[in-house]
């Protein structure tokens, strides 16, 4: 009951400022609890919201979505205008997500980026590195999280060397998570934008972006859809276009 009810008033005090709601997800991902998620599902129906981070995905008319630590694919660019599960026409690339490999910890992530990389000829791939956040600097652990970076940071070359000559590679965060801090909270560092491929001319400094919503402006217009209202695109900037 309690869950419900907080639930309930955080997505009205959301709607109650002319906001659209679209997805529902809980901080650190605690909805995914035993007994939670029916929880969840029960707000996001009452609230017409028709995605909810899940595990897997769920029949026809459920919400649907995954956990955090998964790589996402989204298929060829002409998918995005075939209809939905319901008939309609996707108002954007999120309605083709399709969240089919969930990891186990963020070296099977890049693991399966990599495997990912070799089955998707066009289109999108979204990996989500969580355990730097969740184990490492959520838990006050600077040597596991140098430990996980020094992974990622080796497979990352892997990937970089299997870039095709028109593929994108674009490294960020949503938020900092110093794990030296004395607090257990995200932490408020700028987070990085990183860009790299075959077409980016290296060395281009893209300084302080007004707004995080370059990085889905930049991946919209290098899948050749519809620029998004907020953001500008940096590919004329790396060269790549």
């Amino acid at each position: 009951g309690d869950v419900r009810r907080e639930l309930r008033a955080q997505a009205a005090a959301v709607a109650a400022l002319g906001i659209s709601l679209d997805h529902l997800d809980s901080h650190q991902h605690l909805h995914l609890l035993p007994g939670l998620m029916a929880r969840a599902l029960e707000v996001a129906r009452e609230y017409g919201i028709r995605w909810v981070r899940a595990p897997r995905p769920f029949k026809a008319g459920q919400a649907v979505g995954c956990r955090l630590s998964a790589v996402g694919i989204i298929g060829p660019a002409a998918d995005s205008r075939q209809p939905t599960a319901d008939g309609r026409q996707p108002r954007s690339l999120v309605e083709r997500v399709m969240f089919q490999h969930l990891t186990h910890n963020d070296l099977d992530g890049m693991a399966q980026t990599l495997r990912a990389m070799g089955r998707l000829p066009a289109g999108l791939i979204f990996t989500n590195l969580v355990d730097l956040d969740t184990l490492f600097g959520h838990r006050n652990n600077p040597r596991g999280y140098g430990d996980d970076l020094e992974q990622i940071d080796r497979e990352v070359a892997k990937v970089v060397a299997g870039l095709g000559p028109e593929d994108l590679l674009i490294i960020t965060a949503d938020h900092g998570n110093d794990p030296t801090t004395s607090g257990t909270d995200h932490s408020r560092e700028y987070v990085p934008l990183l860009v790299a491929g075959l077409r980016v001319r290296g060395g281009r400094d893209l300084g302080t972006r007004r707004t995080f919503a370059d990085v889905g402006a930049t991946v919209a217009e290098a899948m050749g859809v519809p620029l998004p209202e907020a953001g500008t695109s940096v590919l004329r900037e790396v060269g790549a276009v």
